[in-house]
């Protein structure tokens, strides 16, 4: 996020732009480490989950601890436990195959890198429905890809009234230090009416991250038809590339 200049548009504030190399470099390391957190998320599922045993099923067990254990009754959760056993199993083998994919997209092209985060939107609307496990914070990582040009367009003479930015810090100022009362003073159980909203509020985000990635893979995407976006792509490709070959060549005989 320091890296991406998010902050030097929309913000009371702006932040000084950084070169395009540094954006670049910050897109690349981040669509690695995304790459190799799935895959150490989908690695230990595949040694567990794919069993072709049709009495045992992860994505169950994940659902029906999630209710009794902890109260993630929310949404569809409660509907898991009725799905055919051939359905479940399907659904451990995608969610594998899923989390050990994004490396071969990243490699493929920018489209294909698109196209992987837009699944991984839908991966975690499934979660929020079916597990109530709504990863919030994921979307950033996902967005943070997509060219916002276009909203800022929109919405930069909103923000550019002066009388309106005391207001707009007014108001975060609020909700932040309401935020640190509720969550250091106020006693609330981790899974209750707050975990609720919780829920509810992560379907509305993955709504949100699907409309404005699908609305980059469908339309194109100016910022990733641009030669530094295509730059960046290929920082991506290249660093990928060398991390491989270099771990390859130091394990091989």
């Amino acid at each position: 996020m320091t890296f991406s200049n998010w902050g030097c548009d929309l913000a009371l504030w702006p932040d000084k732009a950084l070169k395009t190399e540094w954006t670049n470099m910050a897109l690349a390391v981040l669509s690695v480490f995304i790459c190799f957190a799935m895959f150490t998320a989908g690695a230990g599922k595949a040694l567990a989950w794919v069993d072709f045993d049709l009495s045992t099923n992860g994505f169950l067990g994940w659902s029906q601890r999630g209710i009794s254990d902890q109260g993630r009754n929310y949404l569809l959760s409660t509907y898991v436990a009725s799905f055919p056993p051939l359905l479940l199993e399907s659904m451990d083998y995608a969610a594998v195959i899923f989390e050990l994919s994004p490396i071969f997209f990243l490699l493929h092209s920018k489209r294909a890198w698109r196209l992987w985060l837009l699944i991984a939107c839908f991966f975690h609307l499934g979660n929020t429905l079916f597990l109530n496990i709504p990863f919030m914070s994921q979307s950033l990582l996902y967005l943070i890809f997509v060219d916002f040009s276009w909203l800022y367009k929109k919405i930069t003479k909103f923000f550019s009234v002066n009388k309106l930015k005391p207001v707009i810090f007014s108001c975060v100022a609020i909700i932040f230090a309401l935020r640190i009362t509720f969550y250091f003073l106020q006693p609330s159980p981790l899974y209750g009416e707050s975990y609720s909203a919780k829920v509810n509020m992560g379907l509305v985000v993955w709504i949100i991250a699907i409309f404005v990635i699908l609305k980059s893979l469908l339309k194109g995407d100016p910022k990733s038809d641009s030669p530094s976006f295509q730059s960046s792509t290929r920082g991506q490709q290249q660093l990928t590339k060398g991390l491989i070959q270099r771990n390859w060549a130091q394990y091989r005989i």
